[in-house]
């Protein structure tokens, strides 16, 4: 028996991502076949070839670093070579057409799986701004939700515009803030919800009202200077109820220290000397004032409904995601349901016939990735 081996090709394969290893063309399934010419039956590059003053049956065997071995068929008549070579090449084409439903078939899982995943986040997102609007007392219906919603925010809207057009604002225009050294006039450094407080310190800060505040300290205690400059020009102003409990308050106070400008909710004012009474100490009706007074907050429910309409406006849009995103999602369930069963049956059909070409031509189909092979003949 005579051996002929091409030289072997040892390949270090080091540990790493797995990664898919293929021909960029998937090549025909190999045979061997009998002619004539000793030439044609060259095997590989070392010129191995057969037929001079041998006798004997060649066996081809293809061996990699794996205990799977595939015998290549060696076909001795002609006809049925031919045949044998037209189920091979019903072989490949049947092979590439399973790789191509396999691969839509994982293309359209993935896109499923994609929407399915849009879908889970966007309900999440709704379900969170649908328990935030519980915390003021909205519940959102399981039907006609778009209705609901806009007739909700449609009635908040009002509600903003009303509470904003509803408080009292100073009409003594404020300096413009150019310079960061200008914190503006005082009538607008401070904003009083009480409309009677708001009139009697008005009064009380009549001739200041229209003066502007500077910064003269450093930037390191501008914020600080920013909220304590209406109290320095306040003072220790005392505000009461009437002008008996405030009189009765100095009473005890100067048995022990100097009383302060004391004010109070009707309009009277003690001065730090002990004079009241009179027009000069009496604030005038809120009217008089022409507008020279400081301005009132917003409401505390105004700032309430504006959160309500930002979360009834993102919950809308939140909802209309997610009404998108499970209608695409259906659309394409029910789309692919009666296609993948049309495709499902075409791939187990050309499964069936690639298992009966590979039993005809007695082997089993060729692995994806091999390693570099040895080609043993046997003698």
């Amino acid at each position: 028996i005579t051996t002929f081996q091409c030289t072997k090709i040892i390949i270090n394969v080091l540990p790493n991502q797995p990664a898919l290893l293929k021909p960029q063309t998937v090549p025909n399934t190999p045979a061997v076949s009998r002619v004539q010419d000793v030439g044609s039956r060259t095997l590989d590059k070392y010129d191995n070839c057969t037929g001079s003053d041998l006798n004997g049956r060649i066996v081809a065997k293809i061996k990699s670093s794996t205990e799977n071995e595939i015998d290549i068929p060696l076909f001795q008549d002609y006809t049925i070579q031919q045949q044998m070579a037209q189920l091979a090449k019903e072989k490949d084409v049947l092979s590439k057409s399973i790789k191509e439903h396999t691969d839509w078939f994982d293309s359209k899982n993935q896109r499923i799986a994609t929407i399915e995943c849009k879908a889970k986040e966007a309900r999440k997102k709704e379900s969170e701004l649908k328990n935030e609007l519980k915390r003021y007392y909205i519940d959102i219906p399981e039907a006609d939700v778009l209705q609901h919603i806009d007739s909700l925010i449609k009635l908040t809207t009002v509600q903003e515009k009303i509470l904003k057009q509803q408080r009292r604002i100073c009409t003594l225009d404020n300096y413009p803030k150019s310079n960061p050294d200008i914190l503006g006039k005082v009538s607008h450094l401070a904003q009083i919800e009480d409309d009677q407080v708001a009139k009697v310190i008005s009064w009380h800060l009549a001739s200041d009202m229209d003066c502007i505040v500077t910064l003269t300290t450093s930037a390191a205690r501008r914020i600080f200077d920013e909220t304590r400059v209406f109290g320095m020009l306040l003072g220790n102003t005392i505000i009461f109820d009437n002008l008996e409990a405030a009189i009765q308050y100095r009473n005890e106070v100067v048995k022990t220290t100097a009383c302060p400008t004391l004010l109070t909710r009707e309009g009277d004012r003690i001065r730090n000397t002990g004079k009241f009474g009179g027009l000069s100490n009496k604030a005038p009706p809120i009217e008089k004032l022409q507008g020279v007074v400081f301005g009132a907050p917003l409401p505390p429910d105004y700032n309430v409904v504006c959160q309500q309409i930002e979360l009834l406006q993102q919950y809308k849009a939140e909802f209309l995601h997610c009404t998108e995103v499970n209608n695409e999602l259906e659309k394409l369930r029910s789309f692919y349901t009666s296609e993948m069963g049309e495709k499902k049956e075409e791939l187990d059909e050309m499964k069936d016939k690639l298992a009966l070409i590979e039993q005809k031509l007695g082997f089993r189909q060729l692995p994806q990735v091999v390693q570099k092979n040895v080609i043993h003949l046997l003698l």
